[in-house]
């Protein structure tokens, strides 16, 4: 007799499968170089991160479809960065404080191609970049501009040649971190 949660894991293994391949396909139909634009909520950014985070766990325990969910990583982070930026630029019209630092930081996504990781963690999640700018001391301004950053970061980590387990673990880190992050964005 088949174990409940058993069946219930399978199941579970079957409805991602299906998510992954309508998001395979939604990747394959976007332009490559077409810029992706959205304009989103802090609730929607937050449900995204959320199939994000379940992206990643999946790739983590799916070695065999780890390409897979590694293009569905990059195109679901790159999308969250995207919804950061809408957020980001939104929040600046209403917290001015936050305006030259969250502006620095939405160069973010045009630069994002030609940078490593090691200059988005410094540049822009320690603030090597963005701390000398009014607002980098405001813990609700780093709140906003994370919503765009740490997405960044996870795009970086899914276009490294081979993703490691702690690679995996770091992207948890990050969409975790912005997931709190929006639960306390207020606009």
């Amino acid at each position: 007799m088949v174990n409940a949660t058993r069946i219930q894991s399978l199941l579970l293994s079957l409805v991602l499968i299906a998510q992954l391949s309508l998001l395979l396909q939604s990747c394959n139909t976007t332009k490559k170089n077409q810029k992706l634009r959205v304009d989103a909520t802090v609730e929607q950014y937050k449900s995204e991160a959320e199939i994000l985070l379940q992206l990643v766990s999946e790739a983590r325990r799916s070695p065999s479809l780890r390409s897979e969910y590694i293009r569905s990583i990059a195109y679901e982070s790159e999308k969250l960065m995207q919804m950061g930026l809408s957020i980001a630029e939104k929040y600046i019209e209403k917290n001015r404080d936050c305006a030259e630092y969250i502006k620095a930081a939405l160069a973010l996504p045009e630069q994002i191609a030609s940078l490593s990781l090691h200059e988005v963690e410094v540049g822009y999640l320690a603030d090597q970049r963005l701390k000398a700018l009014p607002g980098s001391s405001l813990p609700e301004c780093q709140r906003a501009k994370n919503l765009l950053v740490q997405p960044a970061a996870v795009l970086v980590l899914s276009g490294l040649e081979s993703t490691s387990t702690s690679d995996f673990d770091r992207m948890s880190d990050e969409i975790n971190e912005v997931i709190a992050h929006s639960k306390s964005i207020t606009m």
